[in-house]
């Protein structure tokens, strides 16, 4: 436990994978429900320019879901890197002990 406090030793790759699946789940609720609770307001209207060939309510779902899979893409290569990262220093601290 002294080890993990002091940074001497890492959070487990396993780890990581489970905090990956539980945002990996629970992020599109919440973006949900902020896409629900700011529908109306502003902020869409900021992004998205209405005109007469497609409706707001269409424009504001597609930003929805090209803003969801982006999140899901960052929040996967966040991981990925964490869990390289791990590897690389847990090779090279291999090869130090050595």
């Amino acid at each position: 436990m002294k080890d993990f406090l002091l940074f001497k030793k890492l959070i487990s790759i396993e780890t990581l994978i489970f905090f990956y699946y539980v945002g990996a789940i629970v992020f599109p609720f919440f973006m949900f429900y902020m896409y629900k609770k700011n529908s109306k307001n502003f902020f869409w209207k900021k992004f998205i320019k209405l005109n007469n060939e497609t409706p707001y309510a269409e424009k504001s779902k597609l930003f929805f879901v090209i803003s969801l899979l982006f999140a899901e893409l960052f929040w996967r290569l966040l991981f990925e890197f964490l869990i390289s990262y791990i590897q690389v220093r847990d090779k090279v601290m291999e090869l130090i002990v050595k």
